[in-house]
């Protein structure tokens, strides 16, 4: 039997002065659309380390996760394939937006 599972992902909503952070995405699908920063959890890594880990990467910013907002798992959320997200709500610690 072969057994085919969601691909584990993790998105970050970080609100400051009521305002949304967003990034332009870089790459298919949906390249140059604006998205919540985030992406895959790697082999190894918790989903906290790797909700942080991506925020810092596409933003340089550093982060707290305040809380988990929910987990989505529509299996046609992502066209390339079957994922499942962890959302965070996250608060910048340092850096410059």
């Amino acid at each position: 039997m072969v057994y085919r599972n969601p691909t584990p992902t993790t998105d970050v909503v970080v609100i400051e002065d009521g305002q949304v952070l967003l990034v332009r995405r870089g790459r298919e699908p949906y390249k140059g659309r604006l998205a919540l920063p985030g992406g895959y959890i790697e082999y190894g890594e918790t989903v906290e380390d790797a909700a942080v880990r991506e925020v810092s990467e596409e933003t340089s910013l550093c982060i707290e996760l305040v809380e988990i907002l929910g987990v989505y798992s529509d299996p046609s959320r992502n066209p390339r394939h079957h994922t499942l997200t962890v959302a965070f709500i996250g608060r910048r610690v340092s850096g410059d937006l």
